[in-house]
C-alpha cells in the first residue's frame, strides 16, 4: 500500500455507519430554514426536494446534494436555498456503542406557500 505525504493512501476508505446501528437517530441542535421569496414557492407549490448528506463525527453536515424531486417542477433556486440552509445545520454527533461515527441521511424540504 502506498502512503502519501498526508499520512493516508489512495486505498484508505471512510466507513459510514448504518443508520440502524446508531445509538439513537441523529438529533438536530441547530436548524436554518431556507430563505426564499413566496413568488418562487408559488411556482413550485406542493413540490419537494429530498437531499442526501453526511453528518460527520462533530455533527456537521457534509456534502449535501439533491437526491430527487417530487410533485412537479421545482425552481432550481429553491433547491439551492434549501441546500444552503442544510449546510448550516448541526446535529448531536452520531454514535455507535458510544463511538462517534459518520452517517448518511436524507432530508426532505417541502416547498409550500403559507396558508
Amino acid at each position: 500500500m502506498m502512503s502519501s505525504q498526508y499520512g493516508y493512501s489512495s486505498f484508505d476508505t471512510i466507513k459510514v455507519a448504518d443508520v440502524d446501528n446508531l445509538d439513537k437517530f441523529p438529533e438536530p441542535v441547530y436548524v436554518v430554514r431556507p430563505k426564499v421569496p413566496n413568488s418562487l414557492i408559488r411556482k413550485s407549490d406542493g413540490s419537494y426536494g429530498v437531499f442526501r448528506f453526511f453528518i460527520d463525527t462533530e455533527g456537521r453536515v457534509r456534502l449535501p446534494h439533491v437526491d430527487h424531486v417530487r410533485g412537479g417542477k421545482v425552481d432550481v433556486r429553491l433547491l439551492e436555498a434549501a441546500q444552503d440552509a442544510l449546510e448550516e445545520w448541526e446535529f448531536i454527533p452520531p454514535t455507535v456503542r458510544g463511538k462517534k461515527v459518520i452517517v448518511e441521511l436524507k432530508q426532505p424540504f417541502l416547498f409550500q406557500r403559507n396558508r
